[in-house]
This record gives structure tokens, sequence and C-alpha cells, in this order.
């Protein structure tokens, strides 16, 4: 089976919560208020058109991406993504400086009891319908993984033994595998209704000040509700993208 690494990305400030929750929730499931850096429409279409298998929502699901960088994480990058915060209001726009990544493992997923899927292509694509899988077996295959493990590489975290991803995602017409490069690179794992914090490895973030409030919430509110102590939350290194840092010691599966 392939195990590939997974990210969800999202403002730091909703990390505070999520430590409190002990969870991170899909928009469905629990109330959960936070900063979006998305966009409205698409979020309002995945909870109400884009439908799985099954007949529920892609909103019913946490989504993680197969990699940190993504059209998305660029448009942001480009400011051209309103920031709203927990009241819907829009306050600004989104920056990535401001974004965090919680990682995990698709293989903590195995074997967990928590209902999930996995496509080939963003699940609110327009120019390609995606193909929802649940089969382990089949995560080799129905992946493009070419289109994340071409040269060059970017955004290596050797401290997680995450080698990168391509550093180009945009579409061109040759070769012919890259007409749809962007779409697929945006190919989802979505788990139901919530991901517990212990199937989270580490949270990535983009500066000291983010780490350090970061590390606060996690000393603050992670460990009552674990079962961890404090003294497994404290290890910091400098890494990703020249200036970001990995906080280490989010509980693993047991």
């Amino acid at each position: 089976m392939t195990d590939r690494h997974i990210f969800r990305m999202m403002h730091f400030q909703n990390v505070e919560r999520i430590l409190q929750d002990g969870a991170i929730h899909a928009k469905n499931f629990r109330t959960q208020p936070g900063y979006q850096i998305s966009y409205e429409n698409i979020v309002n279409k995945r909870g109400t058109v884009y439908r799985t298998p099954a007949g529920d929502v892609v909103n019913d699901y946490v989504p993680f991406y197969f990699s940190p960088r993504t059209s998305m994480a660029h448009t942001i990058s480009k400011e051209n993504v309103p920031l709203r915060d927990p009241s819907g209001t829009k306050v600004g726009v989104a920056n990535m400086d401001d974004v965090i990544f919680m990682v995990s493992h698709t293989s903590h997923f195995q074997n967990a009891a928590l209902p999930f899927w996995f496509t080939d292509v963003a699940c609110n694509s327009g120019a390609m319908v995606p193909e929802y899988k649940n089969d382990f077996s089949e995560l080799q295959s129905h992946v493009e993984w070419s289109l994340f493990d071409e040269t060059p590489t970017v955004a290596t975290i050797p401290e997680i033994s995450y080698n990168g991803v391509c550093r180009y995602f945009f579409d061109r017409d040759n070769p012919p595998e890259h007409s749809n490069r962007s779409t697929k690179r945006m190919a989802e794992f979505m788990v139901k209704d919530q991901v517990p914090l212990k199937f989270i490895d580490c949270i990535v973030t983009k500066n000291e000040t983010i780490k350090q409030s970061v590390e606060a919430w996690i000393q603050a509110d992670l460990p009552p509700k674990t079962g961890h102590s404090r003294r497994e939350f404290r290890r910091m290194v400098n890494i990703f993208w020249g200036g970001c840092h990995v906080i280490r010691g989010m509980p693993l599966m047991t």
C-alpha cells in the first residue's frame, strides 16, 4: 500500500479552537467557528452540489491534500482570496504568512474505523469529474503520483521524511499528461465527520510569531484532551520554505 503524507491547510487562528475540541471537524459535523481562507461560493457548492458515492456532500468530510503546494495555496499567496472571520465577515485578504498545515499520513486511517474517500482530482473540479475510492489497495494507481514526484522538488520536510513535491503544477499542453495537472494535484483524501488529533503528526507554521502562538495553545489546551504530557509537545525545528517551523510531538497513532 502507498503511504503518503496528507496536508490540511488552515488559518493559524483556527488551531486554538481545534485543540480545544480535540479534533478537526467537518463543516457539517459540529460547529467549529474559524477563519475562512477559501472562496465562499466553492465552499457552499461543496455543501450542496458536490456529493460522494455514499450520497452525502463533500462538506460532511474533513479534506486533506497530498502536498502543501497546490493551486489554492498559490492563489492565496497572490492575495486573491478574501479572509473572513468566524462570523463570516470579510476582514481583509488571506495570505500564506498566516497559513499553517496539519500533517498526517494515509496509513493512519487504514484500520481506524473512520469512513473516508480519496479522489483523483479536486472534488470541486469543473474540468474533470472526480472519481472516489475507499479501498487503500487502489491508492497507488488512482492518484497520478508522477505529477507530485517529478523534479524539481520543493517544500521538503526531512524531519518527517517528506521528500517534497514538484515545484510546477500549472496546466500546459505539452506533455499531454500536464493538461489537467493543476486539478490532479488537488486530489483529496477526505475523512468523515472529524479527525481526532491523535491522527496528526505535526503542525507546520510559516514564522516564529505564529509558531509561538501555536505552541502556547498546545501547552494550554492539547494535553488535557489527549492524555499526553506537555513534555511531548515541546520540540521545535526550523525548516520548510526557508523560514518555517514544524511543531512536532503531536500524538501519533496508538
